[in-house]
C-alpha cells in the first residue's frame, strides 16, 4: 500500500468517532493478506491494494458515522472483498485467515485466482478472525 492510499483509508476512518483506533491496522492488515491476488486474477493490469482500498471506502461508506466497533465488524466480515477472493492451487488453496496470499503463492502452484460471488471465507470465520485482530474482545 502506498502512503496516498495510506492517508486516504485513514482520512476516511476519522468520520466514525465511535470506533476503536485499531480498525485502521486492521484494514490494512487484510488488504495486506491479499496483496497480489488482484494482479493474479487480472495479469497485472490492476494493484491489489488499489482495489481493496476503493471496494474498502465504497463498503464502509454505508456505514452511519455513529457506526460502533459492532456496525464495523458485522459489515466487514460479511462483506469485505478479500472474503471472496479465491485462489485454487494443485496442491491447496489460499486461505485469508492463515497466510498471507503472495506467501501462498510462493508455495503453490496457481491454477485459477477469481473473485466469486459467495465468500470463500464464512461471516462466522471471518468474525472470529476480526475478533482477534480487535483484540479478543468480542463485537
Amino acid at each position: 500500500m502506498n502512503e496516498i492510499e495510506f492517508e486516504r483509508l485513514f482520512d476516511f476512518l476519522k468520520r466514525f468517532p465511535n470506533i476503536s483506533p485499531r480498525w485502521g491496522a486492521i484494514l490494512i492488515f487484510l488488504i495486506g493478506r491479499c496483496e497480489g491476488f488482484v494482479e493474479s486474477a487480472t495479469f497485472n493490469t490492476e494493484q491489489t491494494h488499489d482495489y481493496l482500498v476503493d471496494q474498502t471506502i465504497e463498503l464502509l461508506s454505508s456505514l452511519p458515522e455513529t457506526a460502533t466497533d459492532t456496525d464495523f465488524a458485522d459489515l466487514i466480515a460479511r462483506e469485505f472483498e478479500g472474503w471472496y477472493m479465491t485462489a485454487f492451487g494443485e496442491s491447496a488453496n489460499w486461505d485469508i485467515t492463515k497466510q498471507p496470499y503472495h506467501l501462498w503463492a510462493c508455495e503453490n502452484k496457481l491454477s485459477e485466482a477469481v473473485i466469486q460471488s459467495l465468500p470463500r471465507t464464512p461471516p462466522h470465520t471471518a468474525r472470529c478472525f476480526l475478533n482477534r485482530l480487535l483484540g479478543g474482545v468480542a463485537v
